[in-house]
């Protein structure tokens, strides 16, 4: 029981903790949607819709006609609330993240004191989960909402457990389970949930009486929402783990074993390093951000071994006398191992959304740690206080400096391109940007920084072969696409546009072989359809470019220049019903660019009309 005094201390550091969380993320409420947003919210049909029966029924970014094997339903189920209420405006989405991320620091500041923490290094603890800046990825990017959605429910897992265990009624014993299959199907790392509940009752409820057949019931519930989440999951994307995994997102795909093993030990001991200070923080640490570990005398990786021998060293020695040093230690080692690189290659070597719910662990043990008669009668307390508020003040200054970079996509990719020069994504990205922004300069300098890096990234040589075209530097921009063509040449898309280029440049002889290819990879390609009828028209083949325009115009008929074409060649072959019916098509379809040919299609359907 606690006491009058200590529940009102309790209730000051909940507002506290849950205001700090609020206040550091308030400017955030008019950022827009960058990087994975636009696929998550922007384009997601499934999310427009609202409909919990799709949004349960598709795999993450179905909605956006992207197909990957992830399956999130309840953070769509929030972004289709989000939408519901606020449409598209950003602000919403933005508000709701903020709320969510403030109860995520509230549930860690109780978990605390459910693991028998006083009340200060427990206050500290909750102040450092609301205002590190190693968070701002999640709560600040929308698309980081599945991140602190898992923890909110892995943590209200816990309490409702713990709540149950001594002694609390039945509903703590049906919120339980619950609340796990939630995080479960906000995120398939949610699984660590079945080794974190019982950590907590082996180490901090260990002296609590057991009911030892409730307690077998209730891990038999968790076993099965488990196995009911599995089971939906692979009903809906064929698989219980991603399975596809691109190189420039993750090079330790073709790392050797020994490889793959020392790089991923030196990046839990990055991440353990960025949770005390976060010398570099960026959305993006694909290839080459981060360089495979070869040697066994790397500073990463020997320094990683330094760190994880010393969290080893403190959880064994305090595990008897101060179990939640121990049960933080062992949350943040099974918390950050699913996505580790140690057991599976996932989709990028380190992220900082990745270090979410680990460093609730963290969080815990640090307060664990903390003289139990924590206070400012001793110069010891003193010193403790004035360091910790020290942290708590730097971070929240360098967690207001990096979210104001996630306010757009180009603010956030500048500031990537400083704290990563090496990603060859990012450069990318910010190719992107400038080429739909008609920066075509910028964009071709960007690609290259890409290619200078990777030079295997096909979409980045595509894309600086429509900078270098938009620059009119078109010897490039045909070399630039040939180079597409060797590194995909069983993709339709790079012939066309090699194609395409050829056929601007008169030499149609050149481009013919790539849109037939074009068309033995994708028969329905309703661009190299149209395009090869023009040429076989030209080459005086008219019933064969008949033949082309018409399957371009099943493979595409909001085309209108298509339905002009069929129409002359249907004419041309006699066909006068024909060109009338396409014709028609034409003129409900033509826009105002295409008024002289309009204006002539009018005068030939009136010639055709007459007697």
């Amino acid at each position: 029981m606690t006491s009058d005094r200590e529940t009102k201390l309790r209730r000051w550091w909940s507002l506290a903790v849950f205001g700090a969380a609020v206040a550091v993320y308030l400017p955030t409420l008019g950022h827009g949607f960058v990087f994975d947003d636009d696929v998550l919210v922007v384009r997601n049909e499934v999310v427009h819709e609202g409909s919990l029966a799709r949004l349960f029924s598709t795999s993450h970014w179905e909605g956006a006609g992207l197909r990957a094997d992830l399956y999130r339903p309840i953070p769509a189920a929030t972004y289709a609330l989000d939408h519901a209420l606020w449409g598209l405006d950003p602000l919403g989405y933005h508000l709701t993240n903020l709320l969510l991320h403030a109860l995520a620091a509230l549930l860690l500041l109780w978990l605390a004191w459910t693991w028998r923490l006083p009340a200060l290094p427990a206050g500290l603890a909750g102040l450092a989960f609301a205002l590190h800046p190693i968070h701002v990825e999640v709560a600040a990017h929308v698309a980081g909402r599945k991140d602190v959605l898992v923890t909110v429910f892995l943590l209200a897992a816990l309490l409702a457990h713990a709540r149950w265990r001594r002694g609390g009624d039945a509903r703590w014993l049906l919120l339980a389970p619950l609340f796990l299959a939630a995080g479960l199907f906000s995120k398939e790392n949610a699984i660590v949930g079945l080794g974190l509940l019982p950590l907590q009752d082996l180490l901090i409820d260990r002296r609590e009486p057991v009911r030892w057949r409730r307690l077998a019931a209730l891990y038999g519930a968790y076993a099965l929402v488990t196995l009911g989440w599995a089971a939906a999951r692979w009903s809906v994307v064929g698989a219980l783990a991603s399975t596809v995994v691109p190189f420039l997102d993750n090079p330790l795909v073709e790392a050797s074993l020994t490889g793959r093993w020392m790089t991923a030990l030196a990046v839990l001991g990055r991440g353990l390093g960025a949770l005390v200070w976060p010398t570099t923080l960026s959305p993006d640490y694909s290839f080459d951000a981060l360089p495979v570990v070869r040697s066994a005398l790397d500073p990463g990786f020997v320094g990683s071994l330094l760190l994880l021998g010393l969290l080893t060293w403190l959880a064994a020695r305090n595990w008897r006398a101060r179990p939640a040093v121990t049960a933080g230690l062992l949350f943040w080692a099974g918390a950050i191992f699913p996505t580790s690189n140690l057991l599976l290659v996932i989709g990028t070597i380190y992220g900082e959304r990745l270090l979410y719910l680990p460093s609730a662990g963290i969080a815990l043990a640090a307060a664990a740690l903390l003289p139990a008669e924590l206070g400012i009668a001793r110069p010891r307390g003193k010193a403790i206080l004035a360091l910790a508020a020290g942290l708590l003040l730097a971070w929240s200054a360098r967690n207001l400096h990096y979210s104001a970079a996630w306010e757009s996509e180009a603010t956030l990719f500048a500031w990537a391109a400083r704290a990563v020069p090496g990603s060859a994504k990012v450069h990318h990205k910010l190719g992107e940007r400038a080429m739909a922004e008609g920066r075509h300069a910028e964009a071709e300098a960007a690609f290259a920084r890409a290619l200078a890096i990777h030079d295997e990234a096909f979409q980045t040589h595509r894309g600086r072969a429509a900078a270098l075209r938009g620059l009119g530097r078109l010897a490039e921009a045909e070399a630039a696409l040939r180079r597409v063509v060797e590194l995909r040449g069983d993709d339709p898309a790079s012939h066309y546009e090699l194609a395409s280029l050829y056929r601007d440049l008169g030499r149609l002889e050149d481009a013919r072989p790539h849109w037939e290819k074009t068309l033995a990879l994708d028969p329905a390609h309703a661009g190299a359809l149209g395009d090869l009828g023009s040429y076989r028209h030209l080459q005086g083949d008219t019933a064969g470019a008949v033949v082309l325009w018409s399957r371009a115009a099943l493979a595409d008929p909001s085309n209108a220049t298509t339905f002009y074409n069929l129409g002359l060649g249907k004419l041309a072959l006699g066909d006068r019903s024909g060109a009338r019916e396409a014709w028609t098509h034409f003129l409900r379809l033509a826009g105002p660019e295409l008024a002289p040919q309009r204006a002539e299609v009018e005068r030939r359907l009136g010639n055709l009309a007459a007697p």
